[in-house]
């Protein structure tokens, strides 16, 4: 399938989180049991999780999502369609391949029925699995605005 990568501008962290859930709707759509990667980069501040709070909240996560910066990596059940698991890795802080090598990288890529959402996925010095779907945030021109790089299908 033919991969089409959209531009959408969000102007507000509600339309961000709006944008985590219309991607979500798309993850409950597949069939698959195989575990989905997606890769979130952008600067700081950028509504990386922002956008994995909405996505979460499509999912049924009904927990609270924060960034697991000091945890590294936060796993939620899912309830609603294939999904079953949601990981959420914030690998920020992460410095060399040792320190990778600890947070079980090769089981939680391996679980299936689970969406594994990435962000700092250029830190996990490793590469990512195939198939891996790449979400870009950028600032925009005012303080509010965001741009995020979506594939249109999966």
């Amino acid at each position: 399938m033919r991969r089409i990568t959209t531009r959408r501008p969000s102007c507000s962290p509600r339309e961000t989180k709006q944008q985590g859930a219309f991607f979500a709707k798309t993850l409950l759509m597949r069939r698959s049991t195989t575990p989905l990667v997606v890769a979130l980069r952008g600067e700081l501040g950028s509504g990386k999780t922002t956008f994995v709070q909405g996505l979460a909240r499509e999912l049924g996560v009904r927990r609270t999502i924060t960034s697991p910066t000091f945890l590294i990596v936060r796993h939620y059940p899912v309830r609603r369609g294939a999904v079953k698991h949601l990981f959420h890795i914030d690998a920020y802080r992460m410095k060399n391949k040792k320190e990778v090598s600890t947070i079980g990288l090769r089981e939680i890529f391996s679980t299936p029925r689970s969406v594994i959402v990435v962000e700092w996925p250029e830190r996990l010095h490793t590469k990512l699995p195939r198939g891996t779907v790449r979400v870009t945030f950028r600032h925009g021109s005012h303080e509010r605005e965001r741009t995020l790089r979506v594939p249109s299908s999966l």
